[in-house]
This record gives C-alpha cells, sequence and structure tokens, in this order.
C-alpha cells in the first residue's frame, strides 16, 4: 500500500525553490555559472572507460568549502553518454526511518527547474516532501550536474541508519538501466563520536554494496581538513569516489 505523505511549504506549490541559495552556494545565475564551470575546468580529469561509471560518491556541504572535490566528480559524469537519469541518496541521522522520496514535481536552483521522476516500484516506499524542505545535501549539488548535463532527471532520496544495503541493493537492481547513475551523498562534517560512527556506517555499507554489485571504487579526489582552534572538535573529511560496474 502506497503511503502517501505530500507537504509543500505554500500548500499549493509541487516544485521545491531554492532554498540554500545564497548561503551554501551562489545564488546569482550567471555568477553560479560561471563559479561551477571554472571548477569543472581546473578539476584534474581522472581517464577510465566512463560507459562503466554506475555510481558516484560526493560529499555534502558548500561549494566554498567542497567545491573543488565535487568538481572531480561532476567532471566525470559529464563525459558519461545518455545519463538522463540521476538518483541522489542523502543520507539523515534524526527525524526519517527507510528511504524517503519527496513528493515534488520539480526541484529549482538558480539555474533552472530539474524534473523529479519516480520509479513505478516506488509504492513499497514513503513519499513525504517535509523532510526534503530542510536537507541542503541533495540541492547542492544539482548546479553541477546541470552544468554538465543537457537534459536529465532526478529521484531524491533520503536514507537512515536502519536502511541495510539489502533494501538499496534491491532498490537499484529494479531502476538501474543504461542511462542512470546513483550519486552517494556523505557528510563531510563530523562534529562528535556519534557523527562520525554514524558516517563511517554509511561508508561501510557502500562498501559492501559495491562488493554486492561487483562494483570497483576509483577515489577521484580527497583532502582532509584537521581541527582548528576556531572549530577544535571538528573534523572535516571530503571525498569523491566513483563505482565502476
Amino acid at each position: 500500500m502506497l503511503n502517501i505523505l505530500e507537504t509543500n511549504i505554500d500548500g499549493r506549490s509541487k516544485i521545491r525553490p531554492a532554498l540554500f541559495s545564497g548561503k551554501f552556494y551562489l545564488s546569482n545565475p550567471e555568477a553560479l555559472k560561471t563559479y561551477t564551470k571554472q571548477l569543472l575546468i581546473d578539476a584534474p580529469l581522472r581517464v577510465f572507460p566512463y560507459d562503466k561509471l554506475r555510481a558516484l560518491i560526493v560529499p555534502e556541504g558548500q561549494h566554498t568549502i567542497c567545491g573543488k572535490i565535487l568538481a572531480t566528480a561532476y567532471k566525470i559524469l559529464g563525459l558519461k553518454k545518455y545519463v538522463r537519469r540521476i538518483f541522489l541518496f542523502s543520507k539523515r541521522r534524526v527525524g526519517i526511518e527507510g528511504l524517503i522520496f519527496d513528493g515534488n514535481h520539480f526541484w529549482e536552483t538558480p539555474l533552472g527547474s530539474v524534473e523529479v521522476v519516480h520509479p513505478k516500484i516506488i509504492s513499497n516506499y514513503i513519499i513525504d516532501s517535509r523532510p526534503h524542505f530542510d536537507s541542503p545535501a541533495i540541492e547542492t549539488q544539482l548546479p553541477f550536474i546541470q552544468t554538465v548535463l543537457p537534459r536529465f532527471s532526478i529521484t531524491p532520496i533520503l536514507t537512515d541508519k536502519t536502511v541495510g544495503v539489502e533494501v538499496i541493493n534491491s532498490f537499484i537492481s529494479s531502476v538501474s538501466t543504461k542511462e542512470s547513475v546513483f550519486i552517494f551523498i556523505t557528510s563531510s562534517s563530523q562534529n562528535s563520536n556519534r557523527a562520525i560512527t554514524e558516517d563511517n556506517n554509511f561508508f561501510d555499507l557502500l562498501s559492501e554494496l559495491s562488493s554486492s554489485r561487483n562494483w570497483n571504487k576509483l577515489t577521484l579526489g580527497e583532502e582532509n581538513r584537521i581541527p582548528t582552534s576556531k572549530f577544535p572538535h571538528i573534523k572535516e573529511s571530503q571525498q569523491a569516489a566513483a563505482l565502476l560496474g
């Protein structure tokens, strides 16, 4: 039975606005386009059979912090032919249980609107727009994807620590095509032992997923920021990787 909880900010629109532009990334369309293009130009190019790209692991966060690492991943995405469908997974620590799909029809950024498409097998999962409104992780990826792909649709998915590899693996098997790429967004800020443990668990899940699907992991970029005197308890780890199969 389909469990639908569709709630939008204005009660009428099925469009999720660009809620984090000007905070996590630039709000001016021309400035944002120029900024992302330059990051992509400057990003190192990894050469491998791009048609084997099945998924990307990317960090979440502000473009000023994660932009260079993100560009290394999305430069690769732009070189894979015939990509039309992007499934974006973001882990959320509290407030949800299971896989939560967004109920909007479009997501907006300063670069335009992106269509949201739900797979037919979504009847086994929950549609709830509310937790997607206050989560920046997926939205901040979109300007890069809009820059490298001329036409695509997305399926935004929030997941929590209760979701095991079997659930994600089953979902991927049900929806995967030659035109689809899966993007797993990992936290780049770790400000507590609990956060570090949960993020490590998510990386373990992705490793198990890769192994079960015979995907090989290719690290595209990695950067570790040590704690500072101003923020002594915060450790940032940013990684981008391609999963090939």
